[in-house]
């Protein structure tokens, strides 16, 4: 299931992407205005197929201090490529090191040549000379996909295109361990690729030893994938940054506090001392379209929705604290939880209409902390607050869910009713946890095998970043 990362306004974007047998994820900044587009696309995986649009002006995205190719091991960096311009040089992949040379190791990089034809070099680590230079043979023509794969085999590399051997070389160098780039070299940005980008896999293994058949159907995740760009997702007539690595179920999920905001003054979400239910900090809203976000796991045949928020006033106007809303550009419509005054109400739709439609769940009588709750069993959706159920809904239908939703913690997309005060012990379970009243625990949450989110927004004052808890 191809997991949604951040959809980010501002020219320098923060990219999240998984990589799963690093157990973690590798934090990419993008330049320009690198992003989805449904113009042109070799595959699609699930509702929305796409690929990652690159205009030839300073777009490319850079995983800083977050090396991809290993040092000396076996790997295969491949991708599809639509080039619309091939005059100049054009990168596709680099690990290039800094400008200087006191990075240890050889820079590397593959790249579009101007003759139209794919090259790969490997600098030596005094960079003053070429350990090897693949020069392709193949002329890649534009405006049409192109399958570009290079293979780590021991101390031999290959060049492949479209399946065919179009040149090796042979050096025991070690590639250098500095930052990945794609679309540009790693450490100037030159050499930026004016085009699409569609497929991008880096693994940890020597895929194809010899010619074989270019891939015919979108990648799947397995133990020896990196990272995984399919370049679908949702689009907007604004654009769309959410750049989508797919790494199935895996924990912790990818989850990104977006400080740039659009609506709204003050000052930008991040992790507050001020304020905690548990611990010493929760995540701090000052009614700006700044939040935290994450990709939406997918629904299980139960669910708990569940969180507890510290508002700062209780006669305030409409306040949305939690959410997938806001139409294509954020992923459609599944649930909304909001704060109108002192009443707090919510969204659930699934199906073709909604099953809870702007219900009461409760309502509050002071800025202290309060939990709130939606499950679904299957068969009933009930909300609560405090521990009291609230309005509730018989249906059969699970929250309608697109593989590339992304929930916001602390507003939801395309709205101008944001939150203003404090939100902690953020969780989503693929379990009805409540069915009947009860008393909200006392401690914060912990993780078990039902738990697919849990934010305990934990940190110093002022953090903006945060994790998801795997533990």
């Amino acid at each position: 299931m191809p997991l949604g990362a951040a959809r980010l306004n501002t020219l320098s974007k923060v990219l999240t992407t998984a990589a799963a047998t690093r157990g973690g994820f590798v934090n990419i900044t993008s330049f320009g205005q690198v992003q989805l587009s449904n113009a042109q696309m070799k595959f699609s995986t699930g509702t929305r197929g796409g690929s990652i649009l690159f205009d030839g002006t300073g777009d490319y995205a850079l995983a800083d201090n977050q090396p991809l190719f290993p040092a000396t091991d076996d790997f295969t960096a491949e991708c599809f490529v639509y080039f619309t311009d091939t005059s100049g040089d054009k990168a596709i992949f680099s690990q290039h090191g800094d400008s200087g040379t006191s990075n240890a190791g050889s820079r590397f990089f593959i790249a579009a040549q101007s003759n139209n034809k794919v090259d790969v070099y490997l600098r030596n680590s005094g960079n003053s000379d070429w350990s090897f230079r693949i020069f392709g043979t193949t002329t890649i023509s534009t405006n049409t996909w192109t399958h570009v794969a290079v293979v780590r085999n021991s101390n031999t590399f290959t060049l492949y295109i479209n399946g065919t051997n179009d040149g090796s070389a042979s050096s025991s160098d070690s590639i250098i361990q500095s930052d990945f780039a794609i679309g540009a070299l790693s450490n100037n940005g030159a050499y930026d690729l004016l085009g699409y980008i569609d497929e991008i896999r880096i693994s940890d293994t020597a895929r194809y030893t010899g010619n074989f058949t270019a891939p015919t159907s979108a990648f799947t995740p397995d133990v020896n994938t990196k990272l995984l760009l399919h370049g679908d997702g949702p689009y907007g007539s604004d654009g769309n940054f959410h750049i989508v690595d797919d790494i199935g179920d895996l924990r912790p999920i990818d989850v990104h506090i977006q400080t740039a905001y659009t609506v709204g003054s003050g000052s930008a979400p991040s992790i507050s001392t001020a304020q905690a239910k548990f611990g010493s900090s929760s995540f701090r809203m000052n009614d700006n379209s700044g939040h935290c976000q994450f990709p939406t796991p997918e629904w299980g045949s139960e669910l708990t929705l569940e969180f507890w928020f510290k508002p700062d006033s209780t006669s305030a106007g409409l306040q949305h604290m939690s959410g997938v809303w806001g139409g294509s550009p954020h992923g459609g419509f599944n649930h909304l939880i909001s704060l109108s005054g002192a009443n707090v109400r919510c969204y659930v739709f699934g199906g073709s209409t909604f099953r809870l439609n702007n219900v009461l769940i409760g309502t509050i009588s002071n800025t202290d902390w309060h939990h709130v709750a939606i499950t679904w069993d299957g068969s009933t959706y009930r909300t609560f607050l405090d521990g009291t159920m609230g309005a509730t809904s018989s249906s059969s239908d699970a929250p309608g869910f697109d593989q590339h939703q992304v929930t916001w913690v602390g507003t939801v997309g395309g709205t101008s009713d944001t939150f203003a005060g404090y939100i902690d012990e953020y969780r989503q379970s693929k379990t009805a946890r409540y069915t009947a009243n009860f008393t909200p625990s006392g401690s914060q949450f912990t993780n078990d095998a039902n738990t697919q989110v849990l934010l305990h927004f934990n940190g110093t004052n002022g953090d903006t970043t945060t994790t998801d808890d795997a533990s």
